[in-house]
């Protein structure tokens, strides 16, 4: 769940100020925080805070690849964080639903690496206890590529939907991608597609 305690940290921008400041100060926190949560470059096109709805909408998040490499290991054009707001006067921030739609993840290795969105190796650790409730993934892509093997493999229309159960745990409720792989120097051209569907699996967090 790459950033998602620092996308949720938005939530605290509830008690700072009204409409576009209050934007404002939560597309900083986001961007900020997850650059520090991955160690790596983050753009981030918008945040939008509903006080009235509780909901944070994150549009275009890009978190580059490692300097010099000029690509992107994710890419979230739409993330949409339901707040539950009366825990947070507890000190701890409930996300009732956290929805991605369409992310991009990537994953190759380049000189003798492997690069991905992987946490930082050091990070500062938050102070907010945080639950997540729901998360739906919609219409993800998730690939891989290895050129020194070589390895070319590509998962589409990645569909999850997980919930929390009692004592933190968790339940995936549906899992669904087409899935595709080639061993080349390259992703092919035209690769046939497999399907496969998973419902109901007991999963922990």
């Amino acid at each position: 769940m790459l950033g998602l305690a620092v996308l949720g940290a938005a939530a605290l921008a509830y008690l700072a100020a009204p409409g576009a400041r209050l934007d404002a100060w939560a597309l900083g926190r986001v961007r900020a925080g997850v650059a520090a949560a991955l160690g790596r470059p983050v753009s981030v096109a918008s945040v939008r805070v509903s006080v009235l709805t509780r909901r944070i909408e994150v549009r275009d998040l890009v978190v580059g690849a490692m300097p010099p490499s000029t690509r992107a290991v994710l890419t979230i054009p739409a993330v949409t964080l339901l707040v539950s707001p009366w825990p947070l006067f507890q000190g701890r921030l409930e996300l009732s639903s956290v929805r991605v739609a369409r992310p991009v993840v990537g994953f190759w290795r380049e000189d003798g690496r492997w690069e991905g969105p992987f946490p930082a190796a050091t990070g500062e650790q938050g102070t907010l206890e945080i639950a997540l409730r729901r998360l739906d993934v919609l219409d993800g892509v998730v690939s891989f590529e290895d050129r020194s093997f070589p390895l070319w493999c590509r998962a589409e229309e990645v569909r999850l939907a997980w919930t929390s159960g009692p004592g933190g745990d968790g339940r995936v409720l549906f899992v669904a991608a087409a899935a595709a792989h080639h061993l080349d120097s390259g992703p092919p051209s035209g690769e046939d597609k497999s399907s496969m569907r998973l419902k109901s699996k007991e999963s922990g967090t």
